[in-house]
């Protein structure tokens, strides 16, 4: 079950992105678990895929990525499957994590400033290779950068 934290982040999203039509956070967030359950069951061939060679992953990642949100978030956010732009709302910029109330020096993360993300996502998929040497090492270091830049969408 969603925390408070999420609704309110949710609620805060659909306000700023949201498509036009009323959506209650609750179902929202229902909708974003059963598509997100769905998602799950259908990845192992695109999976299949992605590992054919090095430039294909870091390629089909980048539009996973997005395919990923537009799944998540239709019919939720007007900027499913985009990135944000600096003509949205707030000039784009999202504010998240543990204050409930969003003070901008109070919450636990800020996301990516909507005209850095794709060269934001560049630098984080280039350490993927389906040929790595040192998965592990690549993987910590993938999950940092992913941390660092919790937001991109």
């Amino acid at each position: 079950m969603p925390d408070l934290g999420e609704k309110s982040y949710l609620t805060e999203l659909i306000r700023d992105f949201g498509t036009g039509k009323a959506i209650d956070p609750e179902e929202a967030l229902r909708q974003i678990q059963s598509t997100y359950r769905t998602m799950e069951f259908k990845t192992d061939s695109y999976t299949t895929y992605l590992f054919k060679n090095k430039e294909s992953l870091r390629v089909a990642f980048k539009v996973w990525i997005k395919i990923f949100h537009k799944f998540l978030f239709y019919n939720i956010l007007n900027n499913a499957g985009e990135f944000r732009k600096s003509t949205d709302k707030n000039g784009g910029i999202v504010l998240f994590g543990r204050d409930v109330h969003r003070k901008p020096f109070g919450s636990q993360f800020k996301g990516t400033h909507p005209d850095l993300i794709e060269a934001e996502i560049e630098n984080i998929v280039k350490l993927l290779s389906a040929d790595d040497h040192q998965p592990v090492y690549t993987a910590i270091e993938f999950l940092s950068k992913i941390r660092e830049n919790t937001s991109i969408l």
